[in-house]
């Protein structure tokens, strides 16, 4: 099963401003899950974010993450 990031942690990692992110979400740019008022990224959810905001054809699939 894949780790949930929370906003702020997603905000972190892709160093982008938590508004950015609302922002994205309310814009349907970016995969999410939301768990009633939550709102959850999986790995496979980052990895699909940075492809489509790095705007690239490389695609990756095999992304490492560090855990904190």
């Amino acid at each position: 099963m894949d780790e949930l990031y929370t906003v702020n942690e997603l905000s972190e990692k892709l160093k982008y401003s938590r508004s950015t992110i609302y922002r994205w979400i309310e814009e349907g740019s970016i995969p999410h899950q939301r768990m009633g008022r939550q709102i959850r990224f999986t790995e496979n959810d980052v990895v699909c974010i940075i492809n489509k905001k790095a705007n690239c054809k490389e695609v990756y699939h095999d992304a490492y993450w560090p855990k904190y």
